[in-house]
């Protein structure tokens, strides 16, 4: 990454965490057809999104993983 401007450090970044947390959701790319990875990257590249878009899909990332883990919603999915 040395070299990169800020918006594309943090967009590899944003691709890096997508794919660290679909592993760890057992998401297998190896059962999707060839080039899932390339088809997601190119789908975010192509947004052009803005470092606050890079940071706020992050921040989605986290909330939909270690988020649901600290506050586990009530059998049913109702909310109190």
């Amino acid at each position: 990454m040395v070299g990169l401007a800020l918006p594309a450090r943090g967009l590899i970044r944003l691709f890096e965490h997508l794919e660290e947390e679909l592993n760890e959701a057992a998401f297998s790319f190896r059962r999707q057809p060839p080039g899932m990875i390339r088809n997601l990257r190119s789908i975010l590249h192509r947004a052009q999104l803005t470092d606050q878009e890079v940071r706020t899909f992050r921040g989605v990332i986290v909330a939909l993983t270690k988020g649901k883990r600290r506050n586990p919603r009530p059998p049913g999915g109702a909310s109190s």
